[in-house]
């Protein structure tokens, strides 16, 4: 193997963070084994005024032993464990960059957003609802309020993790099912939150904050939603929690049969 190495492998270690000099100065100390700076400067043709800064910063990423003496060794660290030292850095280097990021402009990001959402909209299909209803409770922080006829599986996992959330903060969860819902169906629900059940054929929907909602639209003869609506429209959620929580006052606790 030549002291360069192949374009891969100059690459690689171009990716993994090595600059030239440390790419050089490391494949020479792997083909010598040991040596020392004034050595490992002539073999490898680094500046003597380059080779210890190239030896001290191999060091630190984890490609380069140092042994103290007179004069100071170096060697060669394992090729594996030293490009998974490195590894490791760049994926804590990303994640730092990512939730700096984050940080920084989600906020920006959320204030573009809230400017150009609409106020009320209209959403079609099955699936599109289901979508924006586990959105909406993904949401919330402090109450969530939630009517409907069933409620899958996936989603009562869903409300089980944001309800714990809700409850550390001290928030509220309500939580209204159709009278056709079996006990045994939402039993985890039920020995977590308050769940109560009436007549919600028409549809039902989900409150969260009291800031955005998503109404179900259905008639008594569709087992399925397929129209709803969504808003963020102080009116017309103030309206909707207050009818849901007239609904709530007359319902009663789901029990087994």
């Amino acid at each position: 193997m030549s002291l360069i190495g192949s374009d891969k492998l100059i690459r690689a270690f171009h990716r993994l963070g090595l600059t030239e000099y440390e790419m050089r100065a490391y494949l020479t100390l792997l083909n010598k084994g040991e040596s020392n700076a004034s050595e490992l400067s002539k073999l490898s043709g680094i500046p003597i005024s380059k080779i210890y800064d190239t030896l001290n910063s191999l060091a630190e990423k984890g490609w380069v032993l140092i042994e103290r003496g007179r004069p100071t060794r170096y060697r060669p660290q394992a090729p594996a464990l030293a490009s998974e030292a490195s590894k490791i850095r760049i994926e804590q280097e990303l994640t730092e960059y990512a939730s700096l990021i984050v940080q920084e402009l989600n906020p920006i990001y959320e204030r573009r957003n809230e400017k150009e959402k609409p106020e009320v909209w209209i959403i079609r299909g099955e699936e599109n609802l289901w979508k924006n209803i586990r959105d909406v409770i993904g949401r919330a922080t402090r109450h969530l309020s939630i009517a409907l006829p069933y409620i899958p599986k996936d989603l009562q996992l869903i409300v089980l993790t944001i309800a714990s959330l809700i409850k550390e903060k001290g928030g509220v969860i309500q939580i209204l099912v159709g009278e056709d819902v079996d006990y045994q169906s939402v039993k985890k629900l039920c020995e977590e939150l308050e769940v109560r059940t009436r007549d919600i054929s028409f549809g039902g929907g989900v409150i969260s904050d009291s800031s955005e909602v998503v109404l179900l639209l259905m008639s008594a003869e569709e087992k399925k939603p397929k129209l709803g609506i969504y808003s963020a429209h102080a009116g017309l959620t103030s309206l909707a929690k207050a009818y849901f929580d007239m609904l709530w006052s007359t319902s009663n606790p789901l029990r087994p049969r």
